[in-house]
């Protein structure tokens, strides 16, 4: 709100103006009402754009300008089929864990989906995903970073598909005299044959262990090496080779276990 007022003593006259001005997340509204000398004015002065995303059918209102900019619409969904392709009736993940690298936006939520606006066109933008932002921690998308190009005058579509992580479980028992022993403490590797994914887990004091939040992917997991030769001891079998499916409703893979036989 401003407000102004003035005298003039020379030719014995008042004045003031009254201005409102609200900001808006779709206008931008200005009120002016301003008397002098006997006269009386106002005005009303309304800014906004308006932008059509044309993959989602839905009407973008923006209080600044938006003709010659570009957008991005954002829709993270759970790939249920691991299509890599967003399909009729896939569950839609709300947030806004997509991050712009090195330049300013701003982004609007609507309809489950985030929306980037005030983009230069033709320009070449890097992403993130901030995995902090997703509420399931059970969800990994399947490129955590990647780039687009941006077209100018509208709105282009970029599905981030995401699936339910695996869970892995089994159990490290050593052969002895006295029959199976559980071994507690022991290093295991996890380390993914198609991905980046590498993990040491350890077992518990009945030997057993187990992890989640696998990825989808091909894997294999050993017991640690410098572990076998303290203990002089071989693991039967060496190493096992498993795959995590990316299914709704998340993979389970079991009986991983391992026996230690002595040299």
């Amino acid at each position: 709100m401003q407000f102004s007022y003035s005298h003039d003593f020379q030719r014995q006259f008042q004045s003031f103006e009254l201005g409102l001005n609200f900001d808006f997340n779709s206008v931008r509204s200005s009120s002016r009402f301003r008397s002098s000398g006997g006269r009386t004015s106002f005005s009303e002065t309304v800014r906004g754009s308006i932008a059509f995303d044309g993959n989602n059918r839905e009407f973008i209102y923006d209080n600044r300008q938006q003709v010659g900019r570009s957008g991005i619409s954002v829709r993270m969904f759970v790939d249920e089929n691991d299509s890599g392709i967003y399909e009729k009736n896939e569950r839609i993940i709300p947030g806004n864990a997509v991050r712009l690298l090195n330049s300013s936006s701003r982004q609007v939520t609507k309809s489950g989906i985030s929306r980037l606006t005030q983009l230069l066109p033709y320009r070449r933008y890097n992403f993130i995903i901030n995995e902090a932002y997703i509420r399931d921690p059970l969800l990994v998308p399947k490129y955590k970073e990647f780039a687009i190009v941006t077209d100018p005058n509208r709105y282009k579509q970029l599905d981030v598909p995401f699936y339910i992580t695996g869970i892995i479980e089994g159990q490290v028992i050593r052969r002895g005299e006295s029959g199976p022993e559980p071994i507690g403490g022991l290093r295991l590797h996890l380390v993914g044959i198609d991905n980046q994914q590498e993990l040491t887990l350890h077992t518990f004091a009945d030997g057993s262990f187990y992890a989640m939040e696998i990825p989808p992917g091909s894997y294999e997991i050993s017991v640690d090496a410098a572990q076998l030769l303290f203990l002089n001891a071989i693991s039967a079998p060496e190493k096992h080779y498993f795959e995590i499916e990316a299914i709704a409703e998340g993979d389970f893979v079991e009986s991983l276990n391992f026996i230690l036989i002595k040299k």
